[in-house]
């Protein structure tokens, strides 16, 4: 639940940034209370720049990754992003990109450069029974904001094996990003209802 500290500052109207961070969507802790979740566009819930500063440190520790196939790494890296729009959160991702094959000669290490399109949204999960009912602040057990789907993928390097396609990439990322780059955002899903607002189910 959050913090006497995050409900003052609702009560106050102060602006809140929580901290980003690159872990599996975690499970809802509700004190053994039946849980209720919901899932609506982030963009309903917080201004652009307080999502932005949220996206922007969460992938920051969610890179590099890295994937190994035919005695070849690939390492993405330096996370960028270079546009953020609204409805329906999402995000345009400029991402290096280092190909290594130590057997290769004589460049065993080529350099390149992507850009991926994500698409985001919030899941609030909120207690249900014990005196707690509808998706109100007092209610509310966590909020996350997750990445949900891998848009496109454009790929520039000169030289790369020839399994190493925009496609495989775009699988690959799927595996790490979807449904595992989550970060907190209970404190802003609880300012949001604290000053009544009402979240919408995306569609």
């Amino acid at each position: 639940m959050p913090s006497d500290a995050l409900r003052l500052a609702a009560i106050l109207g102060w602006t809140i940034f929580p901290t980003g961070g690159f872990t599996p969507q975690p499970g809802r802790e509700t004190d053994g209370v039946r849980a209720d979740t919901v899932t609506v566009d982030a963009c309903s819930v917080a201004p652009m720049e307080q999502l932005r500063f949220v996206v922007t440190a969460g992938l920051g520790r969610a890179f590099p990754i890295r994937a190994n196939r035919e005695g070849t790494t690939v390492s993405l890296a330096e996370p960028n992003i270079v546009a953020a729009t609204c409805p329906k959160l999402k995000v345009d991702l400029a991402l290096t990109l280092r190909e290594e094959a130590p057997r290769r000669s004589p460049s065993p290490t080529i350099a390149g450069s992507v850009r991926l399109a994500l698409t985001l949204s919030t899941t609030a999960a909120f207690a249900v029974g014990a005196g707690k009912t509808g998706h109100s602040a007092a209610a509310l057990a966590d909020a996350t904001l997750c990445v949900r789907r891998v848009d496109s993928l454009d790929l520039n390097l000169k030289g790369a094996p020839p399994w190493l396609t925009p496609a495989w990439l775009a699988a690959r990322l799927g595996t790490d990003l979807v449904g595992r780059a989550c970060f907190d955002v209970t404190s802003l899903v609880y300012v949001f209802l604290q000053r009544g607002g009402t979240l919408a189910p995306a569609r």
